[in-house]
């Protein structure tokens, strides 16, 4: 008789990885373009939002499609692993160009992030539960 497999969440780095990288291919790029043309309290901030937020749910999409057993875990991990690194190198530029970093917004966005990509794990999950 063999044992049963052992209950509990079984995270797949290389799908949370896939995912962190689309986050990072996508909102890097359009995070610096904004930094570079917008100026300070610019409501154009919220044009670059909306890519930035797809690429949250993109990333989250990859990482659950690649464990569709688990998408909800893996797409939220996912995008908060491609927030947590871009913001890590963020906030290292903040801190040597003498600025304030706000941890209440990093908390904030970082648990952003997460739901965000909760939603392309879900979405995931949705496509490979759909009958072909």
């Amino acid at each position: 008789m063999t044992a049963p497999a052992s209950p509990g969440l079984h995270i797949d780095p290389r799908a949370i990885a896939f995912g962190a990288a689309v986050v990072l291919v996508v909102a890097v790029p359009v995070a610096l373009i904004g930094a570079l043309v917008l100026d300070e309290g610019s409501n154009g901030v919220f044009a670059f939002a909306v890519p930035i937020v797809a690429a949250y749910v993109l990333g989250g999409y990859v990482a659950g499609s690649k464990r569709p057993d688990t998408p909800l875990a893996h797409g939220a991990i996912a995008a908060f692993t491609g927030f947590a690194i871009a913001q890590a190198i963020s906030v290292v530029v903040q801190l040597v160009q003498d600025e304030s970093v706000s941890p209440v917004a990093l908390i904030f966005n970082g648990l952003l992030a997460a739901n965000i990509g909760l939603v392309g794990g879900w979405l995931s999950g949705r496509r490979a539960a759909s009958p072909r």
